[in-house]
């Protein structure tokens, strides 16, 4: 959470349950500024909650499919974890908000 603003967010996906966001690693963060850049990337998400159904809505939305993404379930504190090493290239979750400093970007180009 002290990374000095090296998170990016890039779709937040707000519903009647949470707001759902989607950030990319400091690593990844200069390859990766749309959904669709996810494409072949290791992604990881809270399996069995709606992290997990909102990174297939927005995976849907922009023209992907769940195996276009290397998707590794994982636990919230392990996600957090791995995105801030750059093990991965993005997390899904819907508590990262307040956790990590985030930029917002389009969901789509």
């Amino acid at each position: 959470a002290n990374n000095g603003g090296n998170f990016k967010i890039i779709a937040i996906r707000k519903g009647t349950t949470l707001n759902q966001e989607l950030i990319v690693s400091p690593q990844a963060k200069e390859n990766i500024k749309t959904v669709a850049d996810l494409k072949g990337k290791k992604v990881g998400y809270v399996k069995n909650t709606t992290a997990q159904y909102f990174l297939y809505k927005m995976l849907s939305e922009a023209g992907l499919k769940w195996t276009d993404i290397d998707a590794l379930p994982m636990s919230t504190s392990d996600g957090l974890s791995a995105i801030t090493t750059g093990d991965i290239d993005a997390l899904a979750s819907d508590i990262i908000k307040g956790q990590v400093a985030a930029v917002p970007v389009p969901l789509c180009v």
